[in-house]
């Protein structure tokens, strides 16, 4: 006999249809209702559902849905397909459909979702107060979104606010008629963060309902290019900047919200590294795809739109952690650098289109060079007019930069530079320090088109 559901509304997940039914309907064996929808040992999965002809079957008379129609409108199927080989999509495509056959399998279950690597990220089973409150004002019954199960989603793609945690597992769903002790997933962050978590759930709705379309840098090529255009490219065999990456990963999302869904990045070879330097064959996870995207996409965007240069890691184009120190450089470009201690040259085109930032070594050798001179006992307030900096900036690059720069290059540069400025001011200024000493100042040329003016000679200044 046919189980006559209600049929679903827009992007109601599977479980949640039968959940009514049985709140409804109060069905006192949930257990065997659920084996009479899903077949048996399949229990109440959220994600992917296996064995959909048996639910094609039993509500063929009220839906009239086929098998693949259930699939790609009531699970989380098109959302993972997004980031799976065609192989794989085949596969459990028809997994979906047809139940696997258990006795011709050797060890682990492969449609399981730690096989899949369609867990949940802890989050649980989640749901919109806003939106429950919208059901009620428009008549119809509350229901549980597929868009809010996607990993690491957090706030409504629709309304913005936290969602709300039932706890791991579908039982949950199951549960309207007892009282709630559901969890808030309020997490704190700047508002700058939270945008960026609204971000992360407004992408993973969009790659629900259209696939990996909606992803802006969906191969690792594509995301590597980008990072080296923003100027996280390394100076070094590596192919990024790592450290630089990860610090500004762990700002832009917050550390809370990365502990939560396990994706606090460490290096080296973090989960960032993978997603952008990650070779054939490797497991792709949908959740650090999405979160290096909106990533990108968020800095791209500030990039473009900004009236000139500005620094990659700034929140906005006047945020007082990155403020430029900006010259020419060679071939009509700029030299950047930024309050933060990251420098860099700036390029566009005549239209002022196609910027790339390119990074130098001047942040990390001024940052050294200016530990150096701390350690030698020179005031703080005496340095950072040295460099035209604030003493906060200076504080920052000596706690910062400075650790960051202890390759055997950068610390030479630095011990010159420090030789040069002592030279400087010993001789009164550049002039009288050029000639008691124009080999040292040679010594240093790597550094010219970067210097502060106070630092070069008048002869070369441009």
């Amino acid at each position: 006999m046919a189980i006559f559901l209600e049929f679903p509304l827009p992007d109601e997940v599977l479980v949640s249809v039968a959940a009514a039914y049985v709140t409804n309907d109060e069905v006192h064996d949930v257990a065997a209702f659920c084996r009479r929808l899903f077949g048996d040992g399949i229990g109440m999965p959220v994600a992917i559902v296996t064995n959909l002809r048996h639910v094609e079957v039993e509500t063929r008379r009220t839906w009239g849905m086929t098998a693949a129609e259930i699939r790609d409108r009531l699970t989380l199927f098109p959302y993972y397909a997004a980031f799976w080989s065609k192989a794989k999509v085949d596969f459990v495509a028809g997994v979906c459909i047809q139940e696997p056959d258990r006795e011709t399998l050797d060890g682990p279950i492969p449609w399981s979702a730690n096989a899949l690597g369609t867990c949940v990220y802890g989050l649980g089973i989640r749901y919109c107060k806003a939106c429950w409150y919208q059901d009620d004002a428009e008549g119809i019954r509350r229901y549980w979104r597929r868009a809010h199960q996607l990993p690491g989603v957090v706030t409504c793609h629709v309304h913005g606010c936290a969602l709300t945690s039932a706890g791991a597992g579908a039982r949950g769903m199951f549960m309207a008629r007892r009282p709630r002790t559901d969890t808030l997933l309020e997490i704190p962050g700047s508002p700058f963060q939270r945008a960026a978590r609204h971000e992360v759930s407004a992408l993973s709705a969009a790659i629900l309902k259209d696939g990996a379309n909606s992803l802006r840098f969906g191969e690792p090529e594509a995301r590597l290019d980008c990072l080296r255009s923003l100027g996280y490219g390394a100076s070094n065999r590596n192919l990024v900047d790592e450290d630089r990456l990860i610090h500004d990963v762990i700002h832009t999302f917050g550390k809370n919200f990365l502990e939560l869904v396990h994706l606090v990045p460490k290096g080296p070879r973090s989960w960032i590294h993978g997603c952008v330097c990650g070779g054939r064959g490797k497991r792709k996870k949908s959740l650090p795809i999405v979160l290096m995207d909106v990533f990108l996409s968020g800095r791209a965007r500030h990039v473009e739109r900004s009236p000139g240069p500005v620094c990659p890691a700034a929140e906005r184009q006047d945020d007082p952690s990155h403020r430029l120190v900006i010259s020419d450089a060679p071939h009509d470009r700029f030299h950047c650098l930024c309050s933060c201690g990251y420098s860099f040259q700036f390029d566009e085109d005549e239209r002022g289109e196609n910027r790339r930032l390119a990074p130098t070594s001047a942040g990390p050798d001024f940052a050294r060079a200016a530990a150096i001179l701390d350690e030698k006992g020179w005031p703080r307030e005496t340095i950072a007019r040295v460099f035209g900096v604030s003493e906060k900036s200076l504080a920052h690059w000596m706690r910062f930069r400075a650790e960051a720069s202890a390759r055997k290059l950068c610390l030479e540069r630095a011990r010159l530079l420090v030789r040069w400025i002592e030279l400087v001011h010993r001789s009164g200024g550049t002039d009288g320090a050029l000639a008691e000493n124009g080999r040292l100042w040679r010594s240093v040329r790597s550094l010219w088109a970067t210097l502060p003016q106070n630092l070069t000679p008048l002869d070369c200044r441009d």
